[in-house]
């Protein structure tokens, strides 16, 4: 097996796993074919690359269009000719402009020999075949199924005509298998209406709330999610896919995360990196601190070049709102279960991060700051905000060097105790300031989190409630060099769900 497969996969006899997700099949290799359910950049190269070094010298090809014409680019790069996928003029001339000759079908002798996606007949059986039957012939296929039988569940009890019933049913299907073929799956999204809000006792909100079932896009830090096509300068295709949850990029850029942090640019790649440039041409200089480059400012619109191609990348701008010439169905709603929240506690929560956001953007202009301990901080900063957004706030006690008492914060404790009091469950964890752990930083974390629950639990709070845990090291909300963000890191995170 080529050494280049082996470093991306694990072999398990004729199967072969990702490294990184290693209970997630890649492809099978059967002898005489290769077959597989992923369409991606990786997993094609590496079958292209098994073929070449079995000496074959034409291959057929059988999936979706997308994999057949990535098949039919590295193919045509490693000599090798394709049938099955018949190429447009201008993907031949930008190849040849490349450099690369066309090989020819039908001057081979070799055996016969395949390479597959059995993605198309998923797509089919999600599109023609019933619930049972699909699931049956496609156990991959079941979140899909599940959220399209909702869907049609729901709207059998709708006042709407057949014809339009079946319109719908028609679009939610065709949304499905779309999705499929791109690797996204369904799922079930919370959504407040401004009308439904309702005060309750104790500065706690009560609002009812709508399922609304979506196939759409799960944007996230570390994969790649594809947004539409454009062309390059060859006249080539070129994907555009998103590589972070602040960039997108056009071009090859497997391998390649872009972040922004505070007023910087931060850069993660995989591979060679060259030189960078502006829309101007000037060029872009970047600090390397560790296996991260750094601009000196934040980066709206850029290129580089990255393992010898050129990648244009992007800030994500918010999508501008394009009206529909026909007015589309109302969105199937189903009503669910009443929850809470707790707005004043949430407020303060939310005060408190933006304090903690900006002291980590002015640590991002200083050149001390390391673009690990940013990209560590931010990550943490950001989970934070996202439980906030589930209507779980977290806030924080902050303690003295080595110590574990505190002095009760009389704000904190008036929008606290009131949600406390009214919790389905609160979550302390205690902190502190070490990179590397001894063992009194052991024993200090978890009083510190002990020292809160019985702050609590002396002011009426359930003990039974309260979950305590503790890490003596790491976990950071800032980066653990400045005197500032060592206090702010010696904490207990108060987390409260309603």
């Amino acid at each position: 097996m080529p050494e280049a497969v082996q470093k991306k996969f694990i072999q398990d006899g004729n199967k072969f796993y990702f490294k990184g997700s290693p209970d997630k099949l890649a492809f099978r290799d059967t002898g005489t074919s290769l077959k597989t359910k992923v369409d991606g950049e990786a997993v094609v190269d590496s079958m292209i690359t098994i073929a070449k070094n079995r000496g074959w010298s034409e291959i057929k090809v059988t999936g979706t269009e997308s994999f057949k014409k990535d098949v039919w680019q590295e193919a045509t790069k490693q000599g090798i000719a394709v049938r099955g996928y018949t190429p447009t003029k201008t993907e031949v001339a930008a190849m040849e402009r490349q450099g690369f000759d066309i090989p020819k079908q039908g001057q081979s002798h070799a055996p016969e020999a395949e390479i597959k996606s059995d993605k198309e007949k998923a797509a089919d059986a999600l599109k023609n075949l019933s619930a049972s039957e699909a699931v049956k012939k496609h156990p991959e296929l079941a979140p899909y199924v599940a959220a399209v039988s909702a869907i049609e569940k729901k709207l059998a009890t709708e006042k709407l005509s057949e014809s339009n019933k079946k319109a719908i049913m028609d679009r939610v299907r065709q949304n499905a298998v779309n999705s499929y073929n791109e690797g996204i799956t369904p799922k079930m999204q919370l959504k407040e209406t401004a009308a439904q809000r309702s005060y309750g006792s104790s500065g706690v909100v009560t609002m009812k709330k709508t399922v609304i079932f979506s196939i759409c896009l799960l944007a996230s830090a570390c994969s790649h999610s594809p947004v539409p096509e454009s062309k390059t300068d060859t006249g080539a295709v070129s994907k555009t896919v998103r590589i972070s949850p602040d960039y997108i990029a056009t071009g090859h850029s497997a391998g390649l995360r872009v972040f922004k942090y505070g007023k910087r640019t931060l850069i993660e790649a995989q591979g060679s990196t060259g030189k960078a440039w502006g829309l101007t041409g000037d060029t872009i200089t970047f600090e390397k601190v560790g296996n991260y480059l750094v601009s000196e400012n934040l980066l709206n619109d850029f290129y580089i070049r990255h393992n010898g191609q050129t990648v244009h990348i992007e800030l994500v701008r918010p999508a501008p709102v394009i009206a529909e010439p026909t007015p589309l169905p109302e969105p199937v709603k189903v009503e669910v279960v009443e929850v809470k929240s707790f707005p004043e506690l949430e407020a303060y929560s939310r005060d408190q991060l933006s304090q903690y956001q900006k002291m980590l953007d002015d640590l991002a202009a200083i050149k001390s700051t390391t673009g690990a301990d940013l990209f560590h901080a931010q990550v943490k900063q950001n989970a934070i905000r996202e439980k906030l957004e589930q209507h779980s706030p977290v806030t924080f006690i902050s303690f003295g060097f080595a110590k574990t008492l505190f002095e009760p914060d009389t704000a904190l404790d008036k929008v606290l105790f009131p949600a406390a009091l009214d919790a389905s469950e609160i979550h302390l964890r205690g902190r502190t300031d070490s990179v590397r752990a001894s063992k009194a930083d052991i024993w200090i974390a978890e009083q510190r989190a002990n020292n809160v629950k019985a702050y609590l639990v002396k002011n009426g709070v359930d003990p039974k409630i309260i979950k305590v845990s503790h890490l003596p090291e790491g976990d950071f909300l800032l980066p653990p060099q400045a005197e500032t963000s060592k206090a702010v890191n010696r904490r207990v995170e108060i987390e409260v769900k309603p």
